[in-house]
C-alpha cells in the first residue's frame, strides 16, 4: 500500500466528537478559522470525526504549532483546508 507523508505540529489534541461537519463547525465558529470544504455538508455529516486528523503538507507549517512529527497515511482523502495550510484528512 502506498503511503503519503504529512506533518503534525505539537501534541495530539482532543478533537470534537461526532462528524467531520462538527469538526469544521468547531474550527470555524469556536476558533475563527476560515475553512474551505471540499465535500458537501451532507457528505461531511456522514464521516466519523474519529477517522479525521488535521495535518499539513510541510514540516515548516507544522512547526508553527510545536514540534513537527511525520505522519504516514495510506488510503485517505483531503476533505477540508484551513487558512493556515492545514488539511483535514479522512483515513479511508
Amino acid at each position: 500500500m502506498k503511503t503519503t507523508e504529512y506533518w503534525r505540529g505539537g501534541p495530539e489534541s482532543a478533537m470534537p466528537k461526532g462528524t467531520a461537519w462538527d469538526l469544521i463547525q468547531y474550527e470555524s465558529e469556536e476558533l475563527g478559522n476560515d475553512i474551505g470544504i471540499l465535500l458537501t455538508k451532507e457528505e461531511l455529516k456522514k464521516i466519523n470525526a474519529l477517522n479525521c486528523r488535521w495535518l499539513t503538507e510541510s514540516k515548516k507549517s507544522a512547526m508553527e504549532y510545536g514540534e513537527a512529527l511525520s505522519v504516514r497515511i495510506g488510503d485517505h482523502r483531503i476533505i477540508a483546508k484551513d487558512n493556515y495550510g492545514g488539511l483535514l484528512i479522512e483515513t479511508l
